[in-house]
């Protein structure tokens, strides 16, 4: 998502299913650069790849989900 998407490595972890639109192929990019909404074209190919990877990981609120508590480093 963050190449394919051109989205910055904290927009990507702030992306909830709720925010992607696969019928419209876009994702919905809350708060981003500048506290700016904004939706971002998705290709058919990371869609097949999202959708894999729901599938698989079976995230309940975020699309990315992280161990709470522990601080991340970038």
């Amino acid at each position: 998502m963050l190449y394919g998407c051109g989205l910055r490595c904290k927009e990507a972890r702030s992306v909830r299913l709720q925010d992607l639109d696969f019928d419209r192929k876009t994702v919905l990019v809350v708060q981003g650069k500048g506290k700016k909404d904004r939706y971002v074209p998705l290709s058919d190919h990371l869609i097949r790849g999202l959708k894999q990877y729901i599938d698989a990981e079976r995230p309940d609120e975020w699309l990315f989900n992280g161990q709470p508590g522990k601080p991340q480093r970038w």
